[in-house]
């Protein structure tokens, strides 16, 4: 999984962080995925600071996409530096109610994933 970081303007005018975050395999994809969350949502490693609830806009490929997909996500979930159990430091990002399509698509990529007993970024 790779991941960049920009400042992007969003449509009121004010400046939004903005990551673009590419899966090249469904493994990828599924230590990211965090289902528990309402409307799913993304794990995505990183050391940048984040505020909960603060809105990123993501550059999102999933694997087998050719293109990036632009989704508007709120920061839910902070795993800050030397956490416990030694898990990995980032921020867990909701996605919207419009991007049910999007979680369909994950949830399609995933299928066959036993999720009770994989490692995940979250769990």
């Amino acid at each position: 999984m790779e991941t960049t970081k920009q400042l992007q303007p969003i449509t009121d005018g004010a400046i939004s962080d903005s990551l673009d975050l590419e899966f090249k395999t469904p493994d990828e994809l599924f230590k990211s995925y965090m289902p528990f969350i309402n409307g799913g949502g993304l794990f995505i490693p990183c050391t940048d600071e984040f505020s909960a609830g603060c809105w990123l806009t993501l550059q999102l490929r999933l694997p087998g996409d050719i293109t990036f997909t632009q989704v508007f996500g709120k920061v839910v979930w902070i795993t800050p530096a030397y956490a416990q159990n030694q898990k990995v430091q980032g921020v867990g990002i909701q996605l919207p109610a419009d991007a049910a399509a999007l979680n369909k698509r994950i949830k399609v990529l995933l299928e066959g994933f036993d999720l009770t007993h994989c490692p995940t970024y979250t769990f």
